[in-house]
């Protein structure tokens, strides 16, 4: 049995599969976690110490769960005044490590922790097949599995001509 995938058929399942886990990871994480409303109680501000020119608002944020008070630095992107209130997602077994829930803070690290796998992954199908070329998964009678590089449609002869010592491997097992 053979399974022919193109570079560009490799690429579209490779992101599809990579951005499918992303949204599975996240629903996960909403879906085992708890929702409370906290309260900007503080806001750092990081300025430059030369031209007094401010770089960064860090707002401290204080929440409460079962009676028991928690502060956590939210991120500096959060556009929000002092006493104004935010959302905040938890795990229920670590109140703790609460998070403020929005893109910047919950969505946006996680995008990048699948952006670098993705790009591996892109880079190495990208270096493996040329552009006339596609991956080729041949699959023996016992259960060995066996890949190599071929070429599309009439190109096959100069497929071979270009490797040979994979192609006749492949064939003699």
């Amino acid at each position: 049995m053979k399974i022919r995938i193109s570079r560009g058929n490799l690429l579209l399942l490779s992101l599809l599969l990579v951005i499918t886990f992303y949204f599975i990871n996240r629903f996960e994480k909403i879906r085992k976690s708890e929702f409370t409303t906290g309260k900007i109680i503080e806001l750092e501000i990081i300025s430059d110490k030369e031209t007094k020119e401010v770089l960064q608002i860090i707002p401290l944020i204080k929440y409460e769960i079962d009676g028991k008070a928690y502060k956590i630095k939210a991120n500096s992107n959060l556009d929000a005044e002092k006493y104004s209130s935010v959302k905040i997602i938890y795990n229920p077994k670590h109140p703790e490590d609460g998070i403020v829930y929005n893109f910047a803070e919950f969505w946006i690290p996680a995008l990048i922790y699948c952006i670098v796998p993705l790009m591996i992954l892109f880079a190495v199908i990208l270096g493996m097949i040329d552009s006339k070329g596609c991956l080729v998964i041949k699959i023996n009678k016992g259960n060995f599995l066996s890949i190599r590089k071929t070429a599309f449609d009439e190109e096959q002869k100069k497929c071979d001509q270009n490797y040979p010592e994979i192609l006749n491997k492949s064939e003699e097992e």
